[in-house]
């Protein structure tokens, strides 16, 4: 048996067995630098019997992997993320339970996002070599350096899981590794960064008039569709400075994008007429969308009782062995402290852990201050 698999018949032993298994480990290596989808070029697989690399660029039909992956009891990831985005896209699949090691570590006091490496050492006393972490994994054939790491990157997931699920379970923080690797699998990654690159370029228009932001939205959308149909960097099609300049500059014609940096004559030669139909569909449409606002800073009571609900949140955490970030961010004391509702701290086993508490206290303060 080899260590990385290159045939179909292999491919669908290794599925057909790993199938019995409890769970499997899974990691994948994957290029993006060029094109707006993840090119999928290697997944690394484990089982308590075996760790694998499966090279999807060798042509192979990946539909035992793809039912393998759904039909896993457990998927266990290191900061699963990007791997179910990837996931997403190159299979169309999402795995039915994941266990992230990632987000159990942070629970269990090992620090905010602790890379793969450390909880290697820490958990398994290994040293893993770093030497491929920048590697081309488009290029073929794969060196043996490549492929050991690969190997390494998902051979260990097992150990850290059997490790992580023992001191959760006795700590009584189980279900809530179980909570928020169930919220991530439900996510639709993919559309939420294609809106969540919409939305940052729309933001930075907040100081341009109500007209330019609707201009900069519309752009910022089409970019995103173009992007995605072209299968290219949305930085390739228009970056956001050209969107920015593009709206404040709001040309009249075709030829006068030319006048704008960023916008090239190929781009103008490629997509200047329909550029300005964007720019005519966002100045017709803007009262469809409501201005942005210059950010106001909090009052300063507001930031008083936020810096207190941030500094009891820090304190919690280090006396529980929590990494305060798995808990909550700071803006979310803001919010809070404003007497929001619609705050994830008050869900789940965050609420228990201290969000309604927080909640209640901040209902007194603020009910004190209207009287």
């Amino acid at each position: 048996m080899t260590d990385l698999i290159q045939c179909q018949d292999e491919l669908a032993r290794f599925c057909q067995s790993a199938l019995r298994a409890p769970w499997l480990g899974l990691d994948t290596e994957f290029e993006r630098v060029r094109t707006y989808y993840p090119r999928l070029c290697l997944l690394q697989l484990s089982t308590l019997e075996r760790t694998v690399c499966v090279d999807p660029l060798q042509g192979l039909d990946l539909d035992p992997l793809a039912q393998l992956i759904t039909n896993s009891p457990i998927t266990i990831l290191h900061a699963a993320r990007q791997d179910l985005e990837v996931l997403q896209y190159a299979l169309q699949v999402s795995p039915q339970r994941v266990f992230d090691t990632q987000i159990a570590a942070a629970l269990l006091g090992h620090g905010e996002q602790v890379g793969y490496a450390s909880l290697a050492k820490a958990l398994c006393g290994v040293d893993l070599a770093k030497q491929q972490t920048r590697s081309d994994w488009t290029r073929r054939p794969l060196s043996d350096a490549q492929i050991s790491y690969a190997l390494d990157d998902a051979r260990y997931l097992g150990s850290f899981y059997e490790h992580f699920f023992k001191e959760l379970d006795s700590r009584q923080r189980l279900g809530w590794v179980i909570e928020d690797c169930a919220a991530l699998v439900q996510r639709d990654l993919l559309r939420e960064a294609a809106d969540s690159a919409v939305m940052r370029t729309h933001t930075r228009s907040r100081r341009l008039t109500h007209e330019q932001q609707s201009v900069v939205l519309a752009l910022a959308r089409w970019r995103e569709r173009t992007a995605q149909e072209s299968n290219l960097p949305r930085g390739w099609v228009l970056t956001d400075s050209a969107v920015l300049d593009i709206a404040r500059e709001m040309p009249g014609n075709a030829n006068a994008l030319g006048s704008i940096e960023g916008v090239s004559s190929k781009l103008r030669a490629r997509w200047g007429e329909v550029l300005m139909g964007v720019i005519d569909d966002g100045r017709r449409n803007k009262n469809k969308i409501k201005p942005l606002l210059v950010e106001v800073r909090p009052a300063r009571e507001t930031k008083q009782l936020a810096d207190r609900l941030w500094a009891q949140l820090k304190s919690r955490c280090a006396d529980e062995g929590i990494a305060t970030s798995a808990v909550a961010r700071r803006e979310q004391m803001i919010a809070l402290a404003s007497g929001q509702d619609s705050v994830a701290l008050l869900s789940g086993w965050r609420g228990r852990f201290i969000g309604c508490e927080f909640k209640h206290f901040c209902d007194d303060v603020l009910s004190h201050r209207s009287c």
